[in-house]
């Protein structure tokens, strides 16, 4: 699976993602770090989600490298340390890395249908961030990455997501 981790910057991003990094090689090296560090059972999730629904995996991969190069520029602007960055890029990346693991109990009818979902269907993709931080605690995720992962859908502005309760703790990462 690492080998197949895109090598060059045009193949980072979905082509109807309009987004040219900034820190290419640097978001890379430490997305390459985590998926090393997760070998065992961890990675075996990501790897299952490939298997299963190979758009949500590349997909995966690309909001890793997103989140990472934003979270580098923020670096930059406000001169964090070197330590606070590399820390919080990995866990970062991590979490991109497993938002959508909760897709593997979406049936794909749900996930490739063509056309607006009906609300039932909404209903069982609602539930996917959820189902995902459970997947993903249970493999041996960092616990705020998992936490970071729910807390990315919930928190969209058109939000139709349900909003849980949750201690600010989990989310504070920096």
């Amino acid at each position: 699976m690492l080998k197949d981790l895109p090598k060059r910057q045009e193949d980072l991003i979905d082509d109807n993602l309009a987004v040219r990094l900034r820190y290419p090689e640097e978001s890379r090296s430490v997305l390459l770090e985590v998926m090393e560090s997760l070998r065992g059972s961890g990675l075996t999730l990501f790897e299952r989600l490939g298997r299963y629904h190979p758009r949500s995996s590349s997909h995966s991969l690309n909001v890793a490298k997103v989140c990472g190069d934003l979270f580098l520029s923020y670096c930059e602007i406000y001169k964090l340390s070197s330590e606070d960055r590399e820390i919080n890029l990995r866990l970062i990346e991590e979490a991109g890395l497993f938002h959508d693991a909760g897709k593997l109990k979406i049936p794909l009818g749900i996930l490739d249908k063509p056309g607006k979902l009906v609300e039932d269907e909404w209903e069982i993709i609602r539930k996917h961030p959820r189902d995902g931080r459970v997947m993903s605690l249970e493999v041996g995720v960092n616990k705020k990455a998992a936490n970071l992962t729910m807390f990315s859908h919930e928190f969209k502005i058109e939000n139709s997501y349900p909003r849980g309760t949750h201690d600010v703790e989990d989310f504070t990462i920096l």
